[in-house]
């Protein structure tokens, strides 16, 4: 389910960029592509998920075209959030 649903933000972000309706934070949604295509091959740490969060939001609330990040995101955010706690106890 995590995996479906960073394809389902990384297809989102794709769209956004194509119909380059989001001029101005072209390079924040570039990075936060870059970083959730990138989630899986790492370990992150709460400060760095807690940013990918903000971005997430940020965007969402910007753009009408992004308003379905946090739908997918949140998921992976408590999984991932589960993950590092478990890790660290």
């Amino acid at each position: 389910m995590k995996e479906e649903n960073i394809k389902k933000i990384l297809t989102i972000l794709t769209n956004a960029i194509k119909n380059n309706k989001c001029k101005e934070d072209n390079l924040k949604i570039n990075n936060l592509y870059n970083t959730l295509l990138n989630l899986n091959s790492r370990i992150i740490s709460i400060g760095e998920l807690d940013n990918i969060k903000k971005d997430v939001i940020d965007l969402e609330v910007k753009y009408d075209e992004l308003n379905e990040l946090s739908y997918y995101f949140d998921p992976v955010y408590i999984s991932i959030k589960k993950n590092i706690h478990n890790m660290e106890v």
